[in-house]
């Protein structure tokens, strides 16, 4: 008692013990200020791991080029769920082979560099006319050389220094060179560009009207959509362009089934998009029910046979991937030998230059059609719209056509806008009907002039013809399920009535 009165009489005891409490405070709040630092510092460190980690993101500015594999586009908002494409793939399959270096990669990227430049100064593909196009061949690439003529309506040195500036950015192994208004440019040390750079008109007046359409049959440009069978809505979206579209379908894909009955609803023909080895295997797998050249014939037509039930209202097959499988001679006979057996056609999608479908399909006597353009292998509304129009050119020249694409959301975009404003010389037709020839005078031959009422400057043969075997299908046996060639004919689906997709019997 005495000792607890001397304590609260004695200011120095006190003042101790009041301080030592407040000591010990402000330790504790320092350790938890220092807690709370450390946290901060954790979460700051492990958000800039991730942004780090993460892909980089090109700049709106730059190329959007195709992912293969992604099977969409690279670039913000560059997908559209709209148009049924998702972002990524169910089973991320790759589109087509992954593009190597060479002329078709370079020139491509020319062609981007190209659009790219017309957008900088402020002009866009009105501004372009396709004197020619010609297919010529590099080892086992093909690749398109043009003529194009561009009507300049700024500086001249302006649009050639943005050229420069994104043919060092795009294709830095291409070279442009000058002879007064024609531009050159090539890629090791071929020509794949040829540009008639135009002053603009020197009068307000409205553009004259499109080229009436020939006399005679019109030429036919068949389009052919590869790699369906994911998004339902995506197909059924291109069932209403209002023109004939093949539907090539992946037989192990999700909505495979759905989409070959949607397409007959439609009456869209329907190939059996059959995967092959490419040259890059293993590194790229061409999927389920792929068929390799190590194989034996009984198991290649196993393959066929197997992937075929999926699809009896196929007219044709066309090869997915298939560099190395489509140069093989023994494999593809077993192919043709088959297709013949069941009246049906090969579409050789040319994924190498050295091919040997069609030599093969003719000693089998199977009907062999070839690709002629592939339409996105830039991912972009202007690029695809200008393969369109080389695919008119093509299809003027020879009387007919086959463009391949890829269910991107910009081709559909692309394809809605060239139905509108397509060559009216120029008749979108069913794939199987350009086995039968029409007889037609070609735009070179009856006018001389190409597209633009230009003068076609006169050029070298390609080194190697780009031909169109006719070869007419043979009857098939009359226990075959799958439906003639060239039928039924191709009735667009009615605007105001829903495709019904059912189930196949």
């Amino acid at each position: 008692m005495a000792g607890g009165q001397d304590d609260r009489e004695n200011p120095d005891l006190r003042e101790s013990s009041s301080g030592e409490a407040r000591q010990g405070r402000t330790v504790r709040i320092s350790f938890r200020l220092a807690a709370l630092i450390c946290l901060g510092l954790l979460a700051g460190l492990t958000w800039a791991l991730t942004i780090l980690s993460a892909p980089p993101r090109p700049l709106a500015s730059e190329p959007v080029l195709a992912s293969p594999a992604s099977g969409s586009p690279l670039g913000p908002g560059s997908a559209s769920e709209s148009d049924g494409m998702a972002v990524r793939d169910v089973q991320a399959r790759l589109y087509e082979e992954p593009a190597r270096d060479g002329p078709a990669e370079a020139a491509r990227m020319v062609d981007l560099a190209i659009l790219e430049t017309l957008k900088a100064v402020g002009q866009d593909l009105s501004s372009v006319s396709i004197l020619e196009v010609r297919t010529l061949y590099s080892g086992r690439e093909s690749y398109l050389q043009q003529t194009l003529a561009i009507r300049l309506d700024g500086e001249r040195a302006r649009f050639l220094g943005v050229l420069n500036a994104w043919l060092a950015k795009a294709a830095p192994d291409a070279t442009l060179s000058e002879d007064h208004d024609r531009l050159s440019i090539e890629v090791y040390g071929q020509q794949t560009h040829s540009l008639l750079l135009q002053a603009p008109p020197t009068t307000d007046l409205p553009p004259p009207p499109p080229p009436p359409a020939l006399p005679g049959a019109k030429a036919r440009l068949a389009i052919v959509i590869d790699d369906l069978g994911e998004s339902v809505e995506f197909a059924s979206n291109l069932s209403r362009l209002g023109i004939p579209v093949a539907f090539a379908i992946w037989p192990s894909a999700s909505n495979s089934q759905r989409i070959a009955a949607l397409a007959r609803k439609a009456n869209m023909e329907v190939l059996l998009h059959q995967p092959m080895e490419p040259r890059s295997y293993p590194e790229d797998d061409p999927g389920k029910g792929a068929m390799f050249i190590s194989m034996n014939e009984a198991a290649i037509r196993a393959v066929i046979m197997e992937n075929l039930a999926h699809f009896p209202m196929a007219v044709g097959l066309n090869n997915h991937m298939g560099s190395r499988f489509t140069e093989d001679r023994r494999g593809m006979s077993v192919v043709m030998d088959e297709l013949r057996s069941r009246g049906l056609f090969y579409l050789d999608s040319m994924t190498s230059a050295k091919s040997v479908g069609t030599s093969v399909g003719k000693k089998a006597g199977t009907p062999v059609l070839r690709r002629d353009v592939f339409l996105d292998n830039v991912a972009d509304v202007d690029a695809i719209l200008l393969q369109l129009r080389k695919a008119e050119n093509v299809a003027l020249k020879h009387g007919q056509a086959v463009a391949i694409g890829h269910p991107y959301p910009e081709t559909l975009q692309a394809l809605r806008a060239w139905v509108a404003q397509r060559d009216t010389r120029v008749e979108a037709v069913t794939l199987s009907s350009l086995l039968h020839p029409a007889a037609r005078p070609t735009a070179a031959a009856t006018t001389g002039k190409s597209r633009s009422g230009a003068k076609l400057p006169q050029a070298k043969q390609p080194l190697s013809p780009n031909t169109h075997p006719q070869v007419q299908p043979k009857t098939p046996p009359a226990q075959q399920s799958h439906t003639p060639i060239g039928e039924p004919p191709y009735l667009p689906p009615s605007e105001s009535q829903p495709i019904e997709i059912t189930p196949l019997p």
